[in-house]
């Protein structure tokens, strides 16, 4: 009994298995309008996404042609027939987060007891398991990015490649928050850079990627750092002013008290470096959702991979472990 309970836990389906019933019950029990999925809709992210798939190697102009990979892999799979099907394959991809969490966790931890840990705490704590909004590039983005978190050297490159085509722009505030935590969490005498290497060369050649893609098919996109500015600082100010304590609040009660328990365990553990690299994470995640308009959505993306690397951190901590 012990023997195939052991064999169980070491078993990195057994992590898969668990993390697909877990998404499950947060997909169906989420407050989202799953009337998406059978009843097409003229509006938000999976109609005009779908529209994008359909004429993505025409002339664009519309924002959202910055995040390509979805609606090819739509567009090739045949997905994007309808605003249904499309919805469908966003659905599905949703269901894989968790998935793909427990496995990278599994990865990255080596207690049982870690991985379970950080486990529910990622569950209790990561509000845009239960709050998605069908359609996006989002699930896709945090798929890849948690697969880089995991990846190791060269395969971190293909991942965060990946995702720069997903959504560029939340990949390189993400990717800077997740670098800079991933550095200074390294031991000093540590010389073993090669996945935030790989990553940076990753985001490089993903926006290089985007800008001959751009130019071979004749996009002409208004970027997001355009967007900031011809809106002004002072739109944004006074969207934050309407409800301050609901911007605070924007990623749960739960991920702000996970985060605060996280930051007073590594102050008593001395390790400020830690503490002072969670502080720009979360700086650079609220800055995303200052400067932006989509609410959770956003904040979710950017903050994925460090939190996920902050979990890690501070479980193998607990059972002084070392990673993989």
């Amino acid at each position: 009994m012990n023997q195939t309970l052991n064999r169980l836990t070491q078993n990195i389906w057994t992590y898969a298995a668990l993390g697909l019933a877990i998404g499950a019950y947060c997909f169906f029990h989420a407050t989202t309008d799953l009337s998406l999925l059978v009843t097409p809709k003229h509006e938000g992210g999976g109609y005009w996404y779908r529209i994008f798939s359909e004429t993505i190697f025409k002339p664009q102009t519309i924002y959202i042609a910055e995040s390509i990979l979805m609606p090819l892999i739509a567009k090739f799979i045949g997905a994007n027939s309808n605003v249904v099907s499309y919805q469908v394959l966003n659905a599905f991809v949703t269901l894989m987060i968790m998935p793909v969490v427990c496995v990278v966790f599994k990865r990255r931890i080596q207690s049982t007891f870690g991985v379970l840990l950080a486990i529910a705490l990622w569950v209790i704590s990561y509000s845009y398991l239960t709050e998605y909004e069908l359609g996006f590039p989002d699930p896709l983005t945090i798929i890849l990015l948690t697969f880089a978190v995991g990846a190791t050297g060269k395969t971190g490159f293909v991942f965060i490649f990946f995702a720069a085509l997903s959504h560029f722009s939340t990949v390189a505030l993400s990717l800077l928050g997740f670098l800079i935590l991933s550095v200074v969490s390294k031991r000093e005498n540590c010389n073993n850079y090669e996945l935030e290497k790989y990553s940076i060369y990753g985001i490089i050649f993903g926006k290089l990627f985007l800008f001959l893609w751009g130019y071979f098919f004749q996009y002409h996109l208004n970027s997001r750092i355009n967007f900031v500015y011809e809106k002004g600082i002072q739109y944004f100010w006074s969207r934050y002013l309407e409800n301050p304590i609901a911007f605070w609040y924007t990623p749960g009660k739960f991920f702000l008290a996970v985060n605060l328990i996280i930051f007073i365990y590594f102050i008593f553990k001395h390790n400020f470096r830690v503490c002072l690299a969670q502080c720009i994470l979360l700086t650079i995640a609220y800055f995303s959702l200052f400067i932006t308009v989509d609410g959770l959505r956003v904040f979710a993306v950017v903050i994925a991979p460090g939190y996920l690397y902050l979990l890690i951190l501070f479980v193998n901590d607990i059972f002084k472990k070392k990673e993989k």
